[in-house]
């Protein structure tokens, strides 16, 4: 201190520099350290100086940085504008990108139903894009979704809970028509064997009921009456017309009437008609329905 008091009374006021130095000096030492006044009376600068050398050994506050305002979270989403996948192992890729390190959540549910999500993916992404793959299947029932509209909702959320404004995208989901195999048509009646035979000729019972009706027309007269009542008519012809009669009736029953036959052979052979077409049409059926499950799905993106 009094190196800084002899600087100034040696230079006569002058030596302003020397004197603040071994002010700074002392102040390094000490730095609540006043200057007394028996010193400062000294000269008349003294003080002047000694305040100053304080003022610059004094810290400095920093400064603080200005506040640098939070730029809004966004999100990007991109996806194929058109494209048709196999159906059993087809991947639809979407790619979100936000705008900084956050979670991303994508989410698909039908567009006319948005709180009923069909399937949804979450990734935590620090740099880049998260890459989201959809089997287009549901995550409830496994199976396809069903033809229709369908909305991709994807948002991101960072560290500090802000989240980002919801993109949508409008899907159109369709199935790729197959070639599939008509069925049979229904088989016609024309196409069945009979079942019940009419027979040209009647049973020959018939005929023997009429022979035997024949002859005993013509025995009978004999048979039951005597010698006296049927004397002098071994001539007669009535007998003989009356027998006669009775055998062409019977003849002609047998060659111009008819009777039903049932046919084993026709009934089995209709019932394995039937198979055959049953068979045949459950077989196209289920091809086709093959057919119509393994079809391409074309996914697009509403316009």
């Amino acid at each position: 201190m009094l190196y800084g008091i002899v600087a100034l009374l040696r230079s006569n006021g002058e030596d302003v520099l020397g004197a603040r130095q071994a002010f700074e000096q002392a102040l390094r030492v000490n730095p609540a350290y006043a200057l007394p006044d028996s010193l400062a009376e000294l000269h008349s600068a003294a003080r002047s100086v000694f305040n100053e050398a304080r003022n610059l050994m004094a810290p400095t506050a920093p400064v603080a940085p200005a506040p640098v305002a939070a730029t809004a979270l966004s999100v990007q989403l991109a996806m194929p504008p058109d494209i048709t996948l196999p159906a059993d192992t087809g991947r639809l890729r979407f790619e979100s990108t936000p705008s900084r390190a956050a979670r991303v959540v994508l989410q698909i549910a039908p567009a006319d139903v948005p709180n009923e999500i069909v399937w949804a993916d979450t990734q935590q992404v620090q740099t880049g894009a998260a890459t989201h793959a959809w089997n287009l299947r549901s995550l409830r029932e496994r199976a396809l979704v069903a033809e229709g509209r369908y909305a991709v909702r994807v948002r991101a959320i960072d560290e500090l809970s802000q989240v980002s404004g919801t993109i949508e995208r409008i899907l159109v989901v369709s199935r790729i028509a197959v070639d599939t195999t008509a069925h049979p048509a229904p088989l016609a009646p024309s196409a069945f064997q009979p079942e019940t035979l009419r027979l040209r000729r009647a049973s020959p019972a018939v005929l023997l009921v009429g022979l035997g009706v024949g002859a005993a027309a013509y025995i009978m007269p004999t048979a039951l009456g005597n010698t006296q009542l049927n004397s002098g008519r071994a001539g007669d012809g009535t007998a003989i017309a009356v027998a006669g009669a009775a055998s062409l009736a019977g003849i002609y029953g047998f060659l111009s009437g008819s009777r039903a036959r049932h046919s084993p052979q026709n009934v089995r052979a209709n019932q394995e008609l039937r198979q055959r077409h049953a068979t045949q049409t459950a077989d196209i059926i289920r091809r086709n329905r093959a057919a119509r499950d393994a079809a391409a799905v074309r996914v697009r993106v509403e316009q």
